[in-house]
C-alpha cells in the first residue's frame, strides 16, 4: 500500500503545481487502476532506460572521435547532483512515461526538467517558459534551438494502455470481489420453535446478529455465546473453502497487463517473462524495434543543438552507442573479433573497445591490419598466378597466408 500511495501522490500532490499535462495517474483514478497502471508501464520503462543508460555517448568531431568536456558531461557527469547513468535513465523514463522530455543547460551543466510550460508555433521555434527543477526555477525563457527536446512519438501506446487499463481495472475488481467472497464464512443458525415464541425474540435476535455475530465474525480468536434455543452450526467444507484459483485470477490480470504494456513499447515478451530460451534474439529484437530507434532520436536531438550544420557536414556529431546494451563473452565473440582484424574493418582497440575491455592506445593497437587473403577485383582478375596458384600484382602476393601485415 506504501507503494500505491506513493503513485497517488505522484499525480495529487507533486504535480499538481507543474504546468504540463501528466494525465496517466488521475486523481480521481480507482486504486485497482492505479496498481495495475503502475505495475505494467514501470516495470517495462525501468527495463528500457536501464538498458538505454547503459549506452557510451560518443563525440564526433571532423568525423574522428573527441574526448574531451562534452564527452565528459554526457558520460560521466551531466551535472553536480547527477551522474550520467542516473542522469539517462531519468531522461528516458520522463521521455517514455509523460511522452516528452525537456533539458536545459545552465553553467555547462544539463538539467532534465520537471515541470514546464509548452508554447507550440508553427513558423517559429517552439517557447519553453517557467522551467523548473525540483524547487528551483529558471529565470526567462528557453528557445527550442537552446534546449534538448525530445517528444515520444509511439502516440497510440498511450491510448491503447489507457484503454487496456480500463478493461484490465473492471476484471480486477471482479477478481477482487470473487476473492473476497470465497473468504467469507457462511453458516446455519438454528432458532427452535421455543426460542422464536418468547415474548422478547426479535430484540433478542437483533442483538444476537447486530453484536455478538459481528464480533464474532471480525476478530481472529472470539467465543460466541448463544442463548437458549439458538445453535449455530459452521457451513459445510464445501460452502467455506478458500479458492485458490482467485489469487491466480488477480495475477493474471497484473501478468496480462504488464505483456500488453510490453506490446506496445516493443519489448519482446521473452524478456519480461525473464525466459532463458532464446535471449540472444530477443535482445537483438529488442534493440532493433526498441533500442536504436530511441538512441536515434536522442542522437540526432543532441547533434542538432550541440553543432551548427556546417559542423554537421564536416562530421561533428553525437552518437548513442547501443553495442554496450547487451553482454558479450568474449568466447562467443572470439571468431568475429579476429575476422574483423584480419580483414581490416576494426582496429585491435576497437575490437576491445566494444568487448567492454580496456583499449591498449599503444601505436600498434590503433592501426588497421589485414591479412594477404583480401585482394582488390582488379588485382585478381588482372593479376598473374605464380606456381602455387597466387595472385601476383604490383609486387604484392595475395595468398592463403594467416599472417598479418599492415596495409600498403
Amino acid at each position: 500500500m506504501k507503494i500505491l500511495d506513493i503513485f497517488r501522490n505522484l499525480g495529487k500532490k507533486d504535480f499538481a503545481e507543474k504546468n504540463y499535462e501528466f494525465s496517466s495517474f488521475r486523481a480521481d483514478a480507482p486504486e485497482n487502476y492505479v496498481a495495475i497502471q503502475a505495475h505494467a508501464l514501470f516495470t517495462i520503462i525501468e527495463l528500457i532506460s536501464s538498458l538505454m543508460s547503459k549506452c557510451e555517448v560518443k563525440v564526433y568531431k571532423n568525423g574522428e572521435e573527441y574526448r574531451k568536456q562534452t564527452y565528459d558531461i554526457l558520460n560521466f557527469q551531466p551535472n553536480r547532483n547527477q551522474n550520467a547513468v542516473e542522469w539517462k535513465k531519468e531522461f528516458f523514463t520522463k521521455l517514455l512515461y509523460d511522452k516528452a522530455v525537456l533539458a536545459v543547460q545552465r553553467n555547462d551543466q544539463l538539467f532534465i526538467a520537471d515541470g514546464y510550460n509548452l508554447e507550440k508555433r508553427v513558423l517559429k521555434d517552439y517557447l519553453f517558459t517557467e522551467v523548473q527543477r525540483q524547487d528551483f526555477k529558471f529565470t526567462g525563457s528557453f528557445s527550442m534551438r537552446d534546449v534538448i527536446y525530445c517528444e515520444y512519438g509511439n502516440v497510440n501506446a498511450d491510448k491503447f494502455m489507457d484503454n487496456i487499463f480500463n478493461f484490465y481495472t473492471k476484471l480486477m475488481d471482479t477478481a477482487a470481489a470473487k476473492y473476497h467472497r470465497s473468504r467469507e464464512e457462511k453458516g446455519i443458525l438454528k432458532v427452535s420453535a421455543r426460542a422464536a415464541g418468547d415474548p422478547n425474540y426479535e430484540e433478542t435476535f437483533k442483538e444476537l446478529m447486530s453484536e455478538y455475530f459481528k464480533d464474532y465474525f471480525g476478530k481472529g480468536n472470539s467465543v460466541l455465546p448463544l442463548f437458549e434455543g439458538y445453535e449455530y452450526a459452521p457451513g459445510t467444507a464445501e460452502s467455506t473453502k478458500k479458492y485458490s484459483n482467485e489469487i491466480t485470477d488477480v495475477r493474471a490480470i497484473f501478468e496480462d497487463a504488464l505483456m500488453r504494456a510490453a506490446q506496445a513499447y516493443k519489448v519482446p515478451l521473452s524478456l519480461v517473462r525473464g525466459d532463458v530460451a532464446g535471449v540472444k534474439d530477443s535482445y537483438n529484437i529488442m534493440l532493433t524495434n526498441c533500442i536504436d530507434p530511441l538512441a536515434e532520436q536522442i542522437s540526432k536531438e543532441l547533434s542538432n543543438k550541440l553543432f551548427t550544420q556546417e559542423e554537421r557536414i564536416r562530421g561533428c556529431e553525437i552518437v548513442f552507442d547501443t553495442t554496450n546494451v547487451k553482454h558479450n563473452d568474449l568466447f562467443d565473440i572470439a571468431s568475429g573479433a579476429d575476422k574483423l582484424i584480419a580483414s581490416g574493418a576494426a582496429s585491435i582497440d576497437e575490437v576491445r573497445h566494444h568487448a567492454g575491455l580496456k583499449e591498449l592506445g599503444e601505436d600498434w593497437s590503433t592501426k588497421h591490419y589485414i591479412t594477404k587473403n583480401y585482394a582488390t577485383v582488379d588485382m585478381v582478375e588482372g593479376g598473374e598466378t605464380d606456381d602455387n596458384s597466387n595472385t601476383v600484382q604490383s609486387g604484392t602476393e595475395t595468398g592463403s597466408g594467416t599472417g598479418t601485415e599492415e596495409q600498403p
